[in-house]
């Protein structure tokens, strides 16, 4: 105030523009944990700014410009994962967020001015930057890293045997440990037509131990358990993949001297599969052991009517279940079966019923593999953006109830 008036002056003002951010390469580590979650770490390189600032000094306009740049900006966070009706989610624990090598390239009156009123500008220009850039990481990585790993949930519908079968899996629970994460898929398993008059009792459940997982190195590993392979057999059953309709062309079967001994001349064989087909821990040297119970066996000269019917059977088949991987699915083969008959037609006590034991022994095995392609091929759950390459196949769990494939996973 000088003789009551009032005069203001305008000592220093400042406009500072940042603008035209880019960044190089990104990298993210992670790392699984004994205490339940994924340590993260998202590290962004090179990351840049232009910036540009007009002032005023005592009345007098200045301007400059020029860069802001850091070797990298890193974020440290710990990813909880959890499954909420059937999606999969990661939330952000603890973060910590730390650059290396910034700089604000500002050697101009813009560093004096900022000296002599004792502002931080190179700091708060930091600050800004990691923030802007630990709100991006913690928002966008976990979202990414859920969604790759949300990829292992199947929804599909495959081909078995000339029925459509409807496949969904859907992950129910998630857990992490120091050896890595495991996701527990739920699964079912129906076909699209159901052909059988009844449902019958379901599929076997045997309760099985979950593997534990102990790998000391990367990788990939889908366990399958037999109860999930009797829902798809119960669903292959349902669906009439066992109920085969077959020339004697198709078999390559010459009956010889039993054609003769049946009447048979131009052979047609029907199956019919009262119960579904099961599959239980192996006993021997296969994988698995499978059981097909109950299964009509009918043999007709010509059509598959009652007059040409000529030999009826029921067939009990026990034997080892192998499986092998072939583009992504899970191929079955039966091995070592041993074969049980129940004769109804012809009569009991007739020459033809005497014979049929060896004629079937014979024409068993002939069916098998026609029974095997009628189980179809099961998918395997994969992972988006990443080829599977399978390193091993085996049985595994406290109860041997898991089929175990090992994997590597890559870009």
């Amino acid at each position: 105030d000088l003789l009551f008036t009032e005069v203001c002056i305008t000592w220093y003002s400042l406009d500072l523009y940042i603008w035209n951010p880019r960044i190089g390469a990104t990298d993210m580590n992670i790392d699984p944990t004994s205490g339940g979650y994924l340590d993260t770490t998202f590290t962004v390189n090179d990351p840049y700014l232009e910036w540009d600032a007009d002032g005023t000094v005592l009345g007098i306009g200045l301007g400059a410009n020029g860069t802001i740049y850091a070797d990298n900006i890193s974020a440290n966070m710990q990813l909880y994962p959890y499954v909420s009706e059937g999606v999969l989610g990661l939330s952000v624990g603890n973060t910590t967020v730390t650059s290396a090598g910034f700089t604000f390239d500002w050697d101009s009156w813009l560093y004096d001015v900022m000296g002599f009123f004792g502002l931080d500008l190179s700091s708060l220009v930091e600050g800004f930057m990691v923030q802007a850039l630990q709100d991006a990481i913690t928002e966008e990585v976990p979202a990414a890293v859920g969604d790759a790993l949300g990829d292992l949930e199947i929804a599909t519908s495959f081909d078995v045997g000339g029925a459509i079968v409807d496949l969904a899996a859907e992950p129910f629970l998630a857990t992490v440990d120091d050896y890595g994460m495991s996701i527990s898929l739920a699964t079912y398993v129906s076909p699209q037509v159901w052909v059988h008059d009844e449902v019958g009792l379901g599929s076997l459940f045997g309760n099985y131990t979950i593997p534990a997982y102990a790998s000391a190195s990367p990788g990939f590993q889908v366990s399958i358990s037999g109860d999930f392979l009797n829902q798809a057999l119960y669903a292959f059953w349902g669906a009439g993949v066992l109920d085969q309709d077959l020339g004697g062309g198709d078999l390559g079967l010459d009956l010889g001297a039993f054609g003769d001994i049946l009447g048979i001349k131009e052979l047609h064989i029907t199956t019919k599969a009262l119960l579904p087909p099961v599959v239980v821990p192996g006993t021997g040297a296969s994988m698995l052991d499978m059981q097909i119970g109950d299964l009509e066996l009918s043999l007709y000269d010509g059509d598959a009517t009652d007059e040409n019917l000529r030999m009826r059977v029921y067939v009990t088949i026990l034997g080892g279940l192998d499986l092998a991987v072939a583009n992504g699915n899970l191929s079955p083969a039966i091995t070592d079966t041993r074969v049980y008959f129940d004769v109804t037609e012809p009569a009991a006590n007739t020459v033809a019923s005497r014979d049929t034991e060896d004629l079937l022994e014979a024409l068993v095995p002939l069916l098998l593999p026609a029974l095997t392609g009628a189980l179809g091929e099961i998918p395997l759950p994969a992972v988006g953006g990443f080829s599977i390459t399978i390193d091993d196949l085996y049985v595994d769990g406290p109860e041997n109830g898991f089929v175990t494939v090992d994997a590597d996973l890559g870009l």
